[in-house]
């Protein structure tokens, strides 16, 4: 079987990124039918890395935007996929191996068709102090006791509408799918039929409404295609890196605001028992305690503006 695929990418503001991303598109020993890129940066950066790409890029589409937010970018790109079966979602800031997408491609037409896939994948990260101080052992069982975003040993939804990730800073390669309870929006592998029948409902604008920034916008999505009975694989050998490029990510009080919003938005729309509001709540005086240490830390009340701005 022949599918079709595309590969879509929303960007801001990082047009070296976005050379890099092109660079491994040209070593992949099988290449997307369309690659596109919505731009909503400031200058024309960006458009001339494509112009100098377009000869060698089969059939890229650019078009430019004041509409912020990955999440309104996707759904502009949503027009050029009516021709296509599965694409591939990526941040501007991945960068794939050079057989990553031929495996990936291959993987799927042996699967179901109820099937998504994500690229297995190590993260570089170029955060701030504050951020990699987040991520610390200490934090992360922090996190884990009041049912917060945190690292584990499984990659699934918590009963709190958070969730938890894979240790993204060592890469293992397996020859297996991994079974996973939600897919990384950095290199998600998508069918498209549905995102065309339903794409605001799996595309939800609201939680980009700070600053643009949508935390957690690939829960939410994974959430709302299991309900539609989809499943979730890592293909282990078939990999990429996320370089995790700290520009056009927002301040600590916007950051804050959508994580706690975002978390509530994730909730709403999860399937849930009886007990779920329980570790909820739990959460939410997680993050309040988390914006409390970081308005300490930074010597900034901006965490703790933000916890209360995204209550409201």
């Amino acid at each position: 079987m022949n599918f079709k695929t595309a590969w879509v990418i929303p960007t801001l503001n990082r047009p070296k990124d976005i050379e890099r991303l092109f660079n491994s598109y040209l070593k992949q020993t099988v290449k997307p039918d369309k690659v596109i890129i919505i731009d909503g940066s400031k200058n024309d950066e960006t458009k001339k890395v494509c112009e100098k790409f377009q000869a060698r890029i089969e059939n890229l589409i650019y078009e430019y935007t004041t509409k912020l937010g990955s999440v309104t970018q996707r759904l502009l790109a949503l027009k050029y996929l009516k021709d296509i079966d599965y694409a591939l979602f990526l941040d501007d800031d991945f960068e794939l191996n050079d057989n990553a997408f031929e495996i990936l491609l291959e993987k799927i037409k042996t699967l179901p068709p109820k099937t998504c896939l994500e690229l297995n994948f190590k993260t570089i990260s170029y955060g701030s102090e504050i951020q990699k101080l987040g991520s610390s052992k200490f934090f992360n069982f922090f996190k884990k006791i009041f049912f917060l975003p945190h690292e584990s040993t499984e990659k699934k939804v918590l009963p709190s509408g958070g969730n938890t990730w894979l240790n993204e800073y060592e890469l293992i390669l397996t020859d297996e799918l991994k079974e996973v309870g939600w897919l990384s929006g950095c290199c998600m592998f998508l069918p498209v039929k549905p995102l065309l029948e339903k794409p605001n409902y799996y595309f939800n604008e609201d939680l980009q409404r700070f600053s643009g920034y949508a935390l957690g916008e690939d829960v939410y999505l994974s959430v709302q295609l299991a309900k539609e009975g989809y499943k979730f694989y890592r293909v282990m050998n078939a990999w990429g890196i996320h370089h995790k490029t700290p520009s056009a990510r927002p301040d600590l009080e916007k950051l804050m605001a959508a994580k706690v919003y975002n978390l509530r938005q994730i909730y709403k729309v999860k399937n849930k028992n009886n007990l779920d509001f329980l570790f909820y709540f739990l959460s939410i005086i997680g993050n309040f305690l988390l914006a409390l240490f970081t308005s300490l830390l930074t010597k900034s009340s901006g965490s703790i503006k933000g916890f209360f701005k995204g209550l409201n």
